[in-house]
């Protein structure tokens, strides 16, 4: 998957998902063999491989150092290009979903995203972040104090701009320990939840 930034060449979009499907491939000879450091790995190298030749001075916004367990592949502020072409600062995940790919499960992407140089947001040193993801019609009635009200006040809400009861909602929530109050939350206002292991992008 991909974003291309307003403004950029036409064919810049084809060029990032070059990027990402020579991750995925990468990734895919890993499939199920549960080496997950080795599978990042090698995703990453292809992905970074590929962006070496993109004209293109690029600029990863967020790296790898904040995630626990691993060697940084991608490091903040690496140069990304061949330093010719738009000033992009670059966001990407070469395998997003790792633990379904490693232990044989489909559903496993990689993503990138582009924007012009300090346009991008970078959560550093945050290793986890609460996020609330929905569509375009529901962002709009949504304010900052959602993160921390009650999930039924929040569900509620979304409920409203949708014109449908709560019990039609269905919130995905990643399969983590320190996700089961919320779980709960959901499920006592109502709401469905769809549980994965991995793969928040």
């Amino acid at each position: 998957m991909s974003a291309e930034p307003a403004g950029l060449p036409r064919n810049f979009g084809f060029e990032l998902v070059r990027a990402t499907e020579a991750a995925a491939v990468a990734a895919g000879r890993w499939m199920g063999m549960g080496e997950r450091e080795a599978a990042d790995r090698d995703a990453a190298a292809h992905m970074l491989a590929t962006l070496a030749g993109l004209e293109m001075d690029g600029r990863v916004a967020f790296g790898d150092e904040g995630k626990l367990g691993a060697q940084a592949a991608l490091v903040t502020g690496q140069r990304l290009g061949t330093g010719r072409g738009p000033a992009v600062d670059v966001l990407m995940d070469p395998v997003d979903g790792l633990d379904m790919l490693v232990h044989g499960y489909p559903g496993a992407v990689a993503a990138i995203a582009a924007a012009p140089q300090g346009s991008l947001w970078a959560p550093a040193p945050a290793v986890y972040m609460d996020k609330i993801v929905v569509g375009p019609e529901v962002a709009a009635a949504l304010v900052p104090e959602c993160l921390s009200a009650p999930a039924a006040w929040t569900l509620a809400l979304v409920a409203r701009v949708k014109g449908r009861p709560v019990r039609d909602l269905t919130v995905f929530v990643l399969d983590r320990p320190r996700h089961a109050d919320l779980i709960r939350e959901i499920r006592a206002a109502g709401a469905r939840v769809m549980l994965r292991a991995d793969g928040d992008i």
